[in-house]
């Protein structure tokens, strides 16, 4: 797999409202090419993990059914490294 084309961020729903106030910089122009991804998640995902990264369960869960083979078996080989 290679690196994503750009960066993907986490934030959880007050985190979300905090973007949209603007609190964190200037909106992007849409000719702009954008240099990161925010995906919004139901939950804070530091409470979770901790360490301000997704925690392996919840990627697993995000890709453990997808179509593309190499996500999938990706997803699997997380479990194999999780401490249980």
């Amino acid at each position: 797999m290679s690196r994503p084309r750009i960066m993907r961020l986490a934030a959880g729903p007050k985190d979300w409202k905090r973007i949209q106030s603007g609190e964190f910089g200037k909106e992007v122009e849409q000719d702009e090419e954008p240099s990161f991804a925010i995906d919004v998640w139901w939950y804070d995902p530091d409470i979770v993990s901790g360490a301000r990264e997704v925690d392996v369960l919840s990627l697993y869960l995000q890709f453990r059914d997808n179509p593309d083979e190499r996500l999938e078996a990706a997803a699997e080989q997380l479990l194999e490294e999780f401490a249980w």
